[in-house]
């Protein structure tokens, strides 16, 4: 059974390298970890609907200069994804990316967090 843990980050675009630069340290740390993989995505088009179902940058709308960033994390399943969790927390490199990750965001709350998986 598949788990993913899914993050959407509100990124000045002026901040959007340096970013990338840090969350691609923290995957990986979480690669080394045991993580099935992280992937990362900046919103391409904040123009295009599909039929009556609002977009995302409408749900958690970007201020001005902002971009949308998705991070998604994959997992064998929920027990593989605590344990991984429980590696990176005791791993001393971690901490640092995480603090300065919600720096160049502008704060956590400009950061969402969901956790899904697949059904039986």
């Amino acid at each position: 059974m598949a788990f993913v843990q899914v993050y959407v980050y509100r990124v000045p675009s002026q901040r959007a390298a340096e970013f990338l630069k840090v969350v691609r340290a923290a995957r990986d740390i979480y690669r080394r970890h045991g993580a099935a993989g992280e992937e990362f995505f900046r919103l391409k088009n904040q123009d295009r609907k599909y039929h009556e179902i609002p977009g995302l940058w409408e749900v958690v709308p970007p201020s001005e200069g902002e971009e949308l960033w998705v991070g998604i994390d994959r997992y064998r399943d929920a027990q593989k994804c605590a344990e991984v969790a429980a590696a990176v927390d005791r791993d001393p490199e971690i901490l640092a990316l995480y603090e300065r990750v919600v720096d160049l965001v502008g704060g956590a709350s400009r950061m969402v967090h969901a956790e899904f998986e697949e059904p039986d």
